[in-house]
């Protein structure tokens, strides 16, 4: 992961449409202009989501892969 990288690790969630909800939500709250010293930011984001088919047998490692490859 780099430095400009975050995870965030959901339980419980019904569906994929719960998830998509969830992304687009972030997305419009981090993807707002800003100001900064009189200069405006334009801030975006990209995401990859992933479910785990099992949550008992996953492997981090693996699921960071599969999201960065999403994005």
């Amino acid at each position: 992961m780099g430095g400009d990288e975050f995870i965030i690790s959901m339980y419980d969630i019904e569906d994929k449409l719960s998830i998509e909800k969830i992304t687009y939500k972030l997305i419009d709250e981090i993807s707002n202009m800003c100001d900064i010293n009189n200069h405006s930011i334009n801030i975006s984001a990209s995401i990859g989501a992933v479910i785990a088919s099992n949550p008992k047998h996953f492997y981090l490692d693996q699921m960071i892969n599969k999201s960065d490859k999403l994005m």
